[in-house]
């Protein structure tokens, strides 16, 4: 825990100055700094069968970089580490390159495939990511292209998965992105929906035979951040609920600091769930 906490205060000290200047740029204007991310998730859940509780923390740190090596080519790179309270640690890393010629982009290397374009990024909140997002597939080593039309646009893309073909399909528009995947690995067809409006949000994750998810938030008071939620989940081979939460979050920022509080009741623990969410 020494050292979680160590380590949490030490990225801090040597990322705030990037984050408070808004401002910033590197000397080399063919650099630029796309994110820098700091962040502390806690959840807590109380049993409601015995007096009893279970938490756990995690800090996250991240930065991404891109290279203009001219107007139509970019090279691209992301790092992101995270350690929990249990002295766990994990790290995520991407590198890709990207070409772009007129409504056309081309990407390849280590990268998100497709459909994890639905699923909120390591660098931004997917440190609270729900449990129906984390269902979509990942990235990995790949490569996918776009056509793009009036802010809308419709991809193909291939992933390697365990050394296996994952072939991707997407439309992705201001209010709704549609992805459907098939990895050679299960053999078994998948699809993603994220429908998107002021206040609402719904992810709707099925996968043939194995199991359908779907998480819902309503912002039911805009002048304070307070939304409803629900998250769902339903095994086709268990033939059971395998998840089932729902409760309420408070969104709020204080200077740089931005954050969250939630409260929910989850089914499959028969318990209280409580979160904190803060990030730069």
């Amino acid at each position: 825990m020494a050292r979680f906490i160590s380590f949490f205060w030490l990225v801090l000290f040597f990322s705030y100055p990037l984050i408070a200047q808004v401002s910033f740029q590197p000397d080399d204007s063919t650099i630029t700094i796309n994110a820098v991310y700091l962040g502390v998730y806690s959840e807590n859940y109380f049993s409601l069968d015995s007096l009893s509780s279970q938490s756990g923390a995690t800090f996250r740190g991240g930065v991404m970089a891109s290279y203009r090596l001219a107007n139509y080519l970019s090279l691209s790179g992301s790092q992101v580490y995270e350690a929990s309270d249990k002295g766990k640690t994990s790290g995520i890393s991407r590198f890709w390159t990207k070409l772009e010629y007129e409504a056309i982009t081309f990407e390849t290397g280590l990268l998100i495939s497709l459909a994890t374009e639905s699923r909120p990024s390591p660098l931004a909140t997917g440190q609270f990511e729900t449990w129906t997002e984390s269902r979509i597939p990942g990235g990995g080593l790949g490569a996918k292209i776009k056509y793009n039309f009036q802010g809308s646009y419709l991809g193909l893309g291939v992933m390697n998965r365990n050394n296996l073909p994952e072939y991707h399909a997407r439309f992705s528009s201001h209010h709704m992105k549609f992805s459907v995947y098939y990895p050679e690995t299960t053999k078994k067809l998948g699809a993603s929906a994220k429908l998107e409006w002021p206040g609402i949000s719904s992810v709707l994750v099925f996968s043939a035979g194995e199991l359908v998810a779907n998480n819902f938030t309503l912002e039911i008071d805009h002048t304070r951040k307070i939304s409803l939620y629900y998250d769902l989940g339903y095994d086709f081979r268990q033939k059971d609920l395998v998840r089932g939460e729902v409760g309420i979050l408070k969104d709020f920022s204080v200077e740089h600091l931005k954050g969250l509080l939630g409260l929910g009741y989850c089914q499959e623990k028969n318990s209280l769930a409580g979160y904190l969410y803060i990030h730069l």
